[in-house]
This record gives C-alpha cells, structure tokens and sequence, in this order.
C-alpha cells in the first residue's frame, strides 16, 4: 500500500481515537485499529522495522491498559453498589482494592505505552521533517503519565488529534 493511503488511513484513525474517551468508546476503538494499521503500514513504507514494533507495542499496551481501566472501574462500581445494597464493608474494601490495583496497573500499561507512541512520533519526524509529530508523541507521553488523573485523557485526546492532524498534512503533500 503507498504511502498517501496509509497516511490517510492512520490520520483518519487517530482523529477518531481522540473521540473514544468522551463518550464513543466504538469510534474509538475502530480509530485506535485504523490508526495501528496506517502506522504498520508506512513503518512497512519506509522499511523501518523498529517503527512497526513500536507500533505493535503500543497497540497491544493501549489495549490492555483499557480493558484494565474498564475492569478497575467496574470493580469500583461493584463496590459502591454492593456496599449501598448491603453494607458488608470487607466486599466492598476487596473491591476496592482490585479496583486500585487495576488503575494502578492501566496507568503503567499506559505509560509504557506513551513511550512506545513516542518513539512512532519521533521516527516519523526524522522521516517527514514534520514537527507536529514531535509534539503529538510529547503530549500522548505527559497525557499517559497524566491520565491517573482526568486531565491526561485530554492530553491523550489531543494528542490523538495533532498525530491525525500530521498524518494527514504528510499524507496529502
């Protein structure tokens, strides 16, 4: 596949990866995958093997840290509803817990994978001569590290947007 379409492809994704956490959790995920394959696809391109094991790398992180996240979250929804229903505070406080260790374990997924996302950036930085690269795989890494707390989604949003954004500009010159 050349060059243009996989830019289109991964630009387009990353755009809707950016609408996940706000509500769209499909749109989200169809541009999470439509994103991996565009960046695969111009790793291929360029014939930079290291690019396409970041981006596997990243996917697979991104992926898991989410279900994580939504596994911890659910453990924490358990939790308050099992302690409102029944007032038996040690399944409340064994929820808890799993629900803590799951945020906990997401946000290292996610940071490990802000650096994997990085390196994808950087890569193609070096290859295009477009900086906003440089500045959406900076943002994904601070909206990783962030998103312990709710401002690092919208790092990540951002993020999402300014790599779709420099997809698309590479991919139309």
């Amino acid at each position: 596949m050349d060059k243009q379409i996989s830019g289109i492809l991964a630009g387009v994704g990353a755009i809707l990866a950016a609408i996940g956490p706000f509500g769209h959790g499909v749109a989200g995920a169809v541009g999470a995958v439509l994103l991996f394959v565009g960046l695969a696809l111009l790793a291929d391109f360029y014939g930079d093997r290291a690019m396409r094991e970041d981006a596997t790398m990243w996917f697979i992180l991104a992926f898991i840290a989410t279900v994580v996240l939504a596994f911890a979250f659910g453990a924490a929804i358990s939790s308050f509803i099992a302690e409102l229903l029944s007032g038996r505070l040690l399944f409340s406080a064994v929820s808890l817990a799993v629900g803590l260790a799951g945020l906990i374990a997401s946000w290292l997924l996610y940071i490990y994978s802000g650096r994997k996302f990085k390196n994808i950036m950087d890569s193609l930085a070096a290859k295009t001569g477009e900086g906003l690269y440089r500045t959406a795989g900076d943002l994904y890494r601070w909206g990783a590290v962030l998103v312990i707390v709710v401002v690092g989604v919208l790092l990540l949003a951002v993020a999402y947007i300014i790599a779709g954004v420099a997809l698309l500009i590479t991919a139309l010159k």
